[in-house]
């Protein structure tokens, strides 16, 4: 998209935002009676173009679909060097975990848990890794997928190594984008995703009790040191919380801490991570000259879907509706 269709663009997201499922349609979706009663909901909203489904039970198929309509309107607005195309580069990396799992299991039939297309299609991923030539894909993918070669073909065949070298290489690939683009709340955006995953890692790391796997999933680009994180686990959940306290993440850390002490659950501390996230783009809402109000109706989406996901998988199951509830996250409307 050229830069002079940014102010149309806007409009058109501010007139989408009105599609936002609420927090009053997300609260009657918790307390649903089954899950075809959830289900309608979505059709109020009006999700995959008024699609319905023959069954409740395909719900996934109704989020998936939506999921390709938000994903090809944020590719449709994108501005080059913007800084924009990062975050469809989740798509591209998880894409490129799961042809990679498929490679070395030996299954080239297409795949239905494939995320929306993002920056590269799924054609050419699928051709370059099965091919084993990455020569036409961006540097930070090619390089890792070189990588996970080496070590499956040196024994160490681990689906762990896939999963950890993309991520690493995704993060890697974000943050030179974005450096480029020079957009404050992108790059405010990114680097905080990277202090509370690091941050998230280092407390999984922490329960688990083997310190020598931080190193090895720790991702660059944030606010923290390795060394940093490193000698947080060897703290108290108490002490963690009050070396936090005078960070962006005190709140996070104050509120989401207690659980953690008491249950090892990460459950809040992850709701409340994206619930910061999301914020970020929320204060800049109104900016009809920046790119921030598309990025943030695409952040805002994606993370409806996924909530909405949630709360019918815990109504097809019985799950209590309290565990529903300290899943959610905030609204962006």
């Amino acid at each position: 998209m050229k830069n002079g269709n940014l102010v149309f663009s806007n409009a058109r997201v501010k007139s989408l935002e009105s599609s936002l499922i609420t927090e009053e349609k997300m609260t009657r979706m918790i307390h649903a009676a089954n899950l075809e009663e959830g289900v309608k909901i979505l059709y109020e909203c009006g999700y995959a173009g008024g699609t319905t489904l023959e069954r409740a039970e395909d719900y996934p198929a109704l989020l998936e679909e939506e999921l390709k309509r938000v994903t090809a309107f944020f590719r449709e607005t994108m501005i080059s060097s913007s800084g924009m195309d990062a975050f469809l580069l989740e798509e591209d990396y998880l894409s490129a975990k799961i042809f990679m799992k498929k490679k070395y299991m030996r299954d080239a039939s297409d795949s239905g848990d494939l995320p929306p297309e993002g920056n590269i299609s799924h054609d050419t991923l699928k051709e370059c890794i099965f091919n084993d030539n990455y020569s036409s894909l961006p540097k930070f993918i090619a390089e890792a997928l070189h990588l996970i070669d080496e070590l499956f073909a040196n024994g160490r065949r681990s689906p762990r190594y896939i999963d950890t070298y993309l991520d690493k290489a995704m993060y890697k690939d974000i943050h030179a984008r974005i450096s480029k683009g020079k957009n404050k709340t992108i790059i405010e955006y990114f680097k905080a995703k990277t202090d509370l995953t690091n941050i998230a890692t280092a407390l999984r790391v922490k329960k688990i009790g083997n310190a020598s796997l931080l190193k090895d999933n720790y991702i660059e680009g944030g606010s923290y040191s390795l060394g940093f994180l490193e000698s947080l686990i060897e703290e108290s959940n108490d002490s963690i919380a009050e070396r936090l306290k005078y960070s962006d993440y005190r709140d996070i850390a104050e509120a989401s801490f207690g659980d953690y002490a008491k249950s090892g659950s990460l459950v809040r501390f992850e709701a409340m991570s994206e619930s910061y996230l999301m914020k970020i783009f929320r204060r800049d809402k109104g900016d009809i000259f920046s790119v921030a109000p598309i990025i943030g109706f695409f952040v805002a989406k994606r993370t409806e879907i996924r909530t909405a996901r949630l709360i019918l998988t815990a109504l097809k199951n019985n799950v209590g509706r309290d565990a529903v509830k300290e899943r959610l996250r905030e609204f962006y409307v």
